[in-house]
């Protein structure tokens, strides 16, 4: 689920000098996401049989629910 709450300022954070803590796919869909707080992740998403199909977004779960979640709807997730 992603909430949109206000925010105290942007984290310290680069995207172009992290990695992606988690990255899956799923044929051409992908999944990338980025730990940037306390149970935050940045994520970016791409699959064409949705619309909007590419998605950027801050959802309030940990790394660890993220991937369970991915998982369970048939993404594989590299280590």
């Amino acid at each position: 689920m992603v909430t949109t709450y206000p925010a105290k300022g942007l984290p310290k954070f680069y995207l172009e000098s992290k990695h992606a803590d988690i990255q899956a796919t799923r044929g051409e869909d992908f999944h990338y996401s980025w730990v940037i707080g306390d149970s935050q992740l940045l994520t970016v998403e791409y699959i064409p049989a949705n619309w909007p199909c590419l998605t950027v977004s801050v959802a309030t779960e940990t790394a660890d629910h993220m991937r369970a979640t991915l998982a369970e709807i048939g993404f594989e997730i590299s280590e």
